[in-house]
């Protein structure tokens, strides 16, 4: 499979969502910063944390103990989280996930159009298509998934190489903290299914100058180049149509795999 560099300007409503960590690699026992990023890795922008928003925030850790972390959370008139929100205990990798509720967005049919073909989404392409009145405005109901992976020490843990139960999801099919290879591969799941056909995004954080997108194939897997240095997000939207609803045409998930070295 080829990569492509993403040159052209991205319209304006792409809006990725991930976990920006201080630190990739921690110590036993240390605490660690996490912020919410929306945006592009050249122009990320903070996520104001609102709770009612926040279905779940939590870590794995490399035993698979589950702990939920949504006290540690800034208040609602805060733009910031606390400092050092997060503690880890235990040698290996350890997981953060974030889930949000679903929010609606309401766009001109231009722009909803153009949106929907930068991500690469066929299925609400392919309804738009058959819509009797063309030109309508594109109303979606949006929720983000996002999950990070941390190490401490050298020990590679293999539960990162298994789906959390996120909705839409990027699995790393190889940990990137303890890769010898030159590959990254991995499998998005929708719903708990390989998911062919979704146009994902690698974009270093560390140095923006452009994403590489690769398509999955019919098992729902992509490959990249396995990077040596810097900070990273693994980035994708998929959306389907909704039937009935009075708010929305569309559900959509914003999902994204951040890690650093």
């Amino acid at each position: 499979m080829l990569a492509v560099l993403a040159t052209a300007a991205q319209p304006a409503i792409a809006h990725d969502f991930w976990l920006s960590l201080d630190r990739w690699h921690l110590s036993e026992g240390d605490q660690l910063q996490v912020d919410m990023r929306v945006g592009t890795g050249a122009e990320p922008e903070p996520w104001q944390v609102r709770p009612e928003r926040v279905v779940a925030f939590r870590t794995i850790a490399p035993d698979r103990t589950i702990t939920d972390r949504t006290d540690l959370l800034a208040p609602p008139d805060s733009m910031e989280w606390h400092d050092s929100v997060v503690p880890f205990a235990g040698a290996g990798t350890h997981i953060l996930t974030f889930e949000t509720t679903p929010a609606l967005s309401d766009l001109e049919a231009k722009a909803f159009d153009e949106y929907v073909a930068h991500e690469g989404l066929s299925a609400v392409a392919a309804h738009r298509a058959a819509l009797p009145t063309p030109g309508t405005n594109g109303r979606e109901l949006y929720a983000r998934r996002a999950k990070a992976l941390v190490q401490i020490g050298k020990t590679c843990s293999p539960h990162v190489l298994q789906p959390v139960g996120l909705s839409l999801e990027i699995v790393p099919l190889i940990n990137p903290h303890c890769a010898t290879g030159d590959a990254m591969p991995v499998e998005v799941r929708f719903r708990g299914r390989p998911l062919a056909g979704a146009l994902l995004r690698m974009e270093s954080l560390s140095n923006p100058a452009g994403e590489i997108e690769q398509r999955t194939d019919a098992d729902g897997r992509a490959s990249f180049a396995m990077p040596r240095q810097g900070n990273w997000k693994i980035s994708l939207v998929w959306s389907v149509p909704i039937e009935d609803n009075a708010q929305a045409e569309y559900d959509t998930l914003f999902s994204s795999l951040s890690f650093g070295f």
